[in-house]
Order: structure tokens, then sequence, then C-alpha cells
């Protein structure tokens, strides 16, 4: 029996038929190559994203090789070779990426990824009124990217509330109620701005 123990992906093999007699011989070689099996594919845990970039976990073949595929979305994968590479312009929704393992002749090992991408969702406003409900200025994801800074300003452009690392711990204490306008400055990620209206009735 052959085994493939021996090599690392592929083997080339000469293999000699002859016939014969007392008379003469005759001989014809043919060559055959023998390819391992890819190992199986894994593309990574799906992920929810509030940025639209993301660095693949697709594992490393150790014998073949591997491409990335975009099933689903329009993102842009930078190394479609490479099992680390960086996917960046995710869609909004849904995104499902494909991590398939070949090696030859030998049938295929994929598996998929799922990404979600949603925005950081900012509420218009809140109501610090003391009833547990909506009572601090909170953004969804923000939890996910310490040394977030938020910046708040009054009508008249003065900055009434900062926080280099800001957690959804804004109150609104000492304020009237009124709309405010905020910057928010996010690691990895783009700037955003707009208003918010603080009302506790």
């Amino acid at each position: 029996p052959f085994s493939t123990n021996g090599f690392k992906d592929k083997q080339k093999s000469l293999f000699t038929w002859k016939v014969f007699n007392e008379y003469c011989t005759n001989t014809d070689t043919v060559s055959v190559t023998f390819f391992k099996a890819p190992v199986v594919a894994i593309a990574g845990t799906a992920q929810a994203l509030v940025k639209d970039n993301y660095i693949l976990q697709g594992n490393n073949p150790s014998y073949g090789k591997g491409r990335w595929n975009v099933v689903q979305g329009g993102s842009k994968i930078e190394n479609d070779t490479n099992p680390n590479s960086e996917v960046k312009q995710l869609s909004f929704g849904e995104n499902i990426l494909k991590w398939t393992i070949s090696n030859g002749i030998c049938p295929i090992s994929s598996d998929i990824i799922t990404i979600t991408y949603s925005d950081f969702n900012i509420p218009s406003g809140f109501s610090p009124n003391g009833d547990n409900k909506n009572d601090f200025f909170e953004i969804r994801g923000i939890e996910s990217y310490p040394g977030t800074q938020l910046k708040v300003f009054n009508r008249w452009g003065m900055m009434v509330y900062s926080s280099s690392d800001y957690q959804n711990q804004w109150d609104g204490d000492g304020l009237s109620d009124d709309t405010y306008y905020y910057e928010l400055k996010i690691v990895g990620s783009k700037e955003k701005h707009g208003y918010i209206l603080l009302k506790r009735k």
C-alpha cells in the first residue's frame, strides 16, 4: 500500500508495467500524482461589529492552499489567500465570507463566517429624571471601544461635558432641558457628531 505520510502536500511517482516471455520484454511507465486531502477549513466565529473592518481568523492550512470569497455583502478582502487578511468596507447588515482550503484534485473543505455590521446606535434624546428609564446618554456598542472621546456643547458653543473614555455615564447633571451638540471620536472608526435632546419631563 502507498502512504502519503512522507511528503508535504503531493508526490509524483512512476510505475512501470513489464510484460515478458522467454523471447522478448515490453514495458510501459505511468506517472501518478498523490495528493493529501486538505485539512478541515475553519473560518472563525460569527462577529457583530460597529466598525466596517475586521481581521479574519481563518485557519492556516499545513498543506494545500486557502482562499477567501465574499458570499454576501460588498466587503473588500485585502489578500484573499491570507487566512488572517483584513476585510474592509463591510456592508450594513450581514456579510458572509467563505474560507476554502483545497489541494489538487482532492475534495475541497469550506467554512463560512457571518459578520454583522451595524453602526453605533446613538439616541436622539434621553430623560434623566431618576425613573431608571433612559436616565443616561447610552450609545449601544460603545463598551467595545475603550478610549472613545465624547464632548458635549450647549447652543452657544460652550463645552458642558467631556470624557476621554466614555462608558455611557453622562446623565446631564447640572444642565437645563435643551438640545445639545455632541462630538464622538471613536478609536479605529470615523468621528460622529449630532444633536441630543435632554428632557426630564
